[in-house]
């Protein structure tokens, strides 16, 4: 946000909060998806989400280390 100017940064910064909400709210849609494709037996289906989830942060973190290792100076 340090890229724009101060005029700006409040229609980005409402940009970015919209950004973020969306993407609160789909995670939600599809968890709960997810979840329910598996009503009868909900155990699994919550068990299966959480490892997704997990999956999803590990590739998150793993191309962060990764980009920030080949392009120290962009951290």
């Amino acid at each position: 946000m340090t890229l724009f100017t101060t005029s700006n940064q409040g229609t980005i910064g409402s940009l970015q909060r919209m950004i973020q909400n969306i993407a609160i709210a789909n995670g939600t849609a599809i968890g709960s998806t997810l979840i329910n494709l598996t009503a009868p037996n909900l155990p699994p289906g919550i068990q299966v989400t959480w490892y997704l989830a997990l999956f999803v942060v590990a590739i998150i973190v793993i191309a962060g280390i990764s980009i920030n290792y080949l392009h120290p100076e962009k951290a």
